[in-house]
């Protein structure tokens, strides 16, 4: 796996740079710039964006970097949805859980996270909101029904075919419509 150091190296010697020249129109460090090529840590806000703009690169072609596809943390991820059938706001918490701590580790979690929790959230609402109609406007009617089979599909059987997807290797778009974002 090639590391930011690395990527940094190669396209520092790409561009025609020594270390020296590159620190200098970055406006950095020339000991952070080597701490950042060995991989003793990380370039983070300013400095990032500071060295893709003197590298003529975008931020995401370094910024990604360290990051590792895991096809089966993101199935597991999708599937953790599906904990909203038995623990109610189950559906945001494990999976916000899990989003928040692997999301700088494995590509692409970013995006699938925050789809994720913003559809779960809206879903959350609409449901509650369809619940409140059905206990205090319908009560008796075929509403309910209609509740149980829109949960069963939302908590669990649409996870379970995005899930599929994903290990079948079918992409890594975003699955989830959205209706509005609450989360970025």
């Amino acid at each position: 796996m090639e590391t930011i150091g690395t990527r940094l190296t190669v396209l520092r010697k790409r561009s025609g740079l020594s270390q020296e020249e590159l620190a200098d129109k970055a406006g950095i460090n020339l000991r952070t710039l080597q701490r950042i090529e060995k991989d003793e840590c990380f370039p983070r806000g300013n400095t990032l964006k500071l060295l893709c703009d003197v590298l003529e690169v975008p931020v995401s072609d370094l910024a990604d970097f360290g990051k590792r596809e895991d096809r089966d943390f993101l199935m597991w991820f999708h599937l953790s949805v599906c904990v909203g059938l038995v623990i109610p706001l189950g559906s945001i918490i494990i999976p916000l859980i899990l989003w928040l701590s692997k999301r700088d580790q494995i590509s692409c979690l970013q995006e699938q996270g925050a789809n994720v929790i913003n559809f779960q959230v809206q879903l959350i609402a609409l449901f509650y909101v369809l619940m409140t109609i059905w206990l205090i406007i319908l009560p008796g009617t075929m509403l309910m029904y209609f509740i149980i089979f829109f949960r069963a599909i939302a908590f669990g059987i649409y996870p379970l075919i995005v899930a599929w997807k994903i290990h079948s290797g079918a992409g890594l778009r975003l699955f989830y419509p959205q209706w509005f974002q609450i989360i970025r």
